[in-house]
């Protein structure tokens, strides 16, 4: 999850970003877990996406734990759909498309 702001009409409102893993190892973690669970992208704002971990600058993203589990399968960044309008707006068309979920 990801806490922000946006600006809806002539106000702003504060935002949190959900994001749901593809990867059926990652969700069946979470789902073990049983709370959500916080973090961050593994590239900056504007960069290009990370396939490797490798390719990942660790210590950029302060995290307590980073997991190796081999590469990307697309390299496609996330859908990013805003629920602030009523249809849903997508803000960045990633991998999946809305209608297709």
């Amino acid at each position: 999850s990801l806490l922000g702001n946006t600006k809806l009409e002539n106000e702003v409102v504060q935002t949190v970003s959900v994001r749901v893993p593809g990867d059926d190892r990652l969700r069946g973690l979470l789902r073990d877990l049983g709370e959500p669970l916080l973090s961050t992208s593994a590239n900056r704002s504007g960069q290009p996406a990370p396939v490797s971990f490798d390719a990942v600058t660790t210590q950029n993203l302060a995290a307590d734990l980073a997991i190796d589990a081999g590469d990307c399968s697309s390299g496609t960044p996330s859908t990013l759909v805003s629920l602030l309008q009523d249809p849903p707006l997508v803000v960045r068309q990633g991998s999946v498309v809305l209608g297709a979920v």
